[in-house]
């Protein structure tokens, strides 16, 4: 059975994948590389790209440590399909032989993306005369063992407890806080592309690469089961056209908080709403403590962004609206259950207009306390005040868009129909910006806001029109 597992492999289209891959890479990622190192060779860029912030790099990689913690215990590498999971994970056979393969499947692909990011950087500091051919080399190959490490660190999350995800986790906020501060972050040799740092990031690979056997055997057949069939049910609702629904597959069942009262007596009908919001994400207390905690990091990129020269805000601020898009859809679930209820007879006398507003106060809340701690981070890092005011007001219309991404329904079927083009069938190209319409609006605002910000104090006087719009807009949805 084992290796009867991918009974295809001996004819062409595993061969074809590769070299269809490969010919996409040459003749579409050459170029993009050529483009991003371009733009990274700007005079406004290159310096910082030349001395990154002191502790930039140990609190990105530790940011990285923690991603792949948790999304392991959602989303792990070593996950087959169901059928294979049942017989391959159930026999007698070694997990750390039969799982052995798709995990090397995912982090070479992790892995291959790092390579590239790193690829481009340091081709921009050879082309500038900032790094000779040896330091290149070199950087790409810290970029590579890093990955690696995030990898296995991503098989431990899915083979570990979750208290022990959370020890983990906890451990690698604590090493990135303590990293980036003086004395340690005085001896940066270890993140430099010197052969020191080589060297210990290659033993640093290379003893990760033992944990991966005992790691493997560590998996225990029901989470297995479970992994493989949220993936599978989510690569089926992609396939559909279905983004959201997939990526609601991997959302966590709340397990704690079932005695929690989520509703009050005699309370206003604003103060139920934002409790009984508040006890659903404390019923699945990891995703509500990481979604807060994104939000605040939204709020504190693009505080930050503001220090950053112009050729690189747009970086902060683009991290800042994916991530914040991302957190704020945990405090959102009242989105959701408001738009599935529109058009439907209201409960109790309440509108649905009404209910949508009153979900969206725990939103609010959560925004202005990001703000408060992007104010004290700004304080610290000496940035203006307006860049407060600049992330208060992106947050808060990302959070609207949240609120008119929930009201759009689901795909509609007037969209798959064949759209004739010069290169072919458009159709596929259309699904794709239905799918990734609120996230380029939650950029588009959030970039656009924060270099306008910048500029002028002014710019804020157009949150209010873009708000507006943004109701309008979801009321029209919701009335459709």
């Amino acid at each position: 059975m084992h290796r009867l597992a991918h009974p295809q492999s001996a004819s062409g289209d595993g061969w074809y994948a590769v070299y269809a891959s490969l010919l996409v890479g040459v003749v579409v990622g050459l170029p993009l590389m050529r483009g991003a190192a371009q733009g990274l060779g700007q005079p406004s860029v290159l310096p910082f790209l030349e001395d990154p912030p002191v502790g930039a790099l140990p609190v990105g990689f530790s940011a990285a440590i923690a991603a792949a913690a948790l999304v392991g215990g959602t989303a792990g590498p070593a996950v087959l399909t169901p059928f294979l999971t049942v017989h391959l994970g159930g026999n007698h056979l070694s997990r750390a032989r039969t799982l052995l393969r798709p995990f090397l499947r995912s982090a070479v692909l992790l892995v291959s993306m790092c390579l590239v990011a790193a690829g481009t950087s340091a081709w921009t500091l050879w082309n500038a005369g900032a790094v000779d051919v040896a330091s290149a080399v070199l950087l790409v190959l810290i970029a590579g063992c890093a990955a690696w490490i995030v990898s296995v660190v991503w098989l431990a999350g899915q083979a570990c407890t979750a208290r022990t995800r959370a020890v983990l986790v906890l451990a690698a906020v604590v090493a990135g806080a303590a990293t980036s501060v003086p004395p340690v972050s005085l001896f940066p040799v270890l993140w430099s592309t010197s052969a020191v740092g080589a060297a210990f990031w290659v033993v640093c690979a290379l003893v990760s690469s033992l944990l991966v056997p005992r790691l493997l055997v560590r998996l225990r057949g029901d989470g297995l089961l479970n992994h493989a069939r949220r993936r599978d049910l989510a690569a089926a609702a992609g396939r559909a056209g279905e983004v959201g629904h997939a990526l609601s597959t991997f959302r966590p069942l709340p397990r704690v908080g079932r005695r929690m009262n989520a509703v009050a007596a005699r309370a206003p009908f604003i103060v139920t709403i934002v409790r009984k919001d508040i006890v659903g994400a404390l019923r699945t207390p990891v995703r509500g403590a990481v979604g807060a905690a994104g939000v605040v990091a939204a709020a504190v990129l693009v505080v930050l962004s503001f220090a950053l020269p112009a050729g690189v805000m747009w970086v902060a601020a683009a991290a800042a609206a994916v991530i914040g898009f991302a957190s704020l859809g945990v405090v959102s679930d009242g989105f959701r259950h408001a738009a599935a209820g529109a058009g439907r007879p209201p409960l109790h006398g309440v509108s649905t207009a009404r209910l949508m507003a009153s979900h969206g106060a725990l939103p609010a809340l959560l925004v202005v306390l990001a703000a408060a701690v992007g104010a004290g981070v700004a304080a610290v890092a000496g940035v203006p005040a307006g860049a407060v005011l600049g992330a208060l007001a992106s947050l808060a219309l990302v959070g609207l868009v949240r609120a008119c991404d929930s009201a759009r329904g689901p795909l509609p079927v007037r969209l798959l129909t064949p759209v004739q083009s010069p290169v072919g069938d458009f159709a596929g190209a259309v699904v794709v910006l239905w799918q990734v319409e609120a996230v380029v609006v939650a950029l588009s605002i959030t970039v656009g806001l924060t270099y306008a910000v910048s500029a002028s104090l002014w710019a804020l006087v157009s949150v209010p029109l873009l708000a507006t719009a943004l109701v309008l807009r979801t009321g029209k949805r919701l009335r459709s």
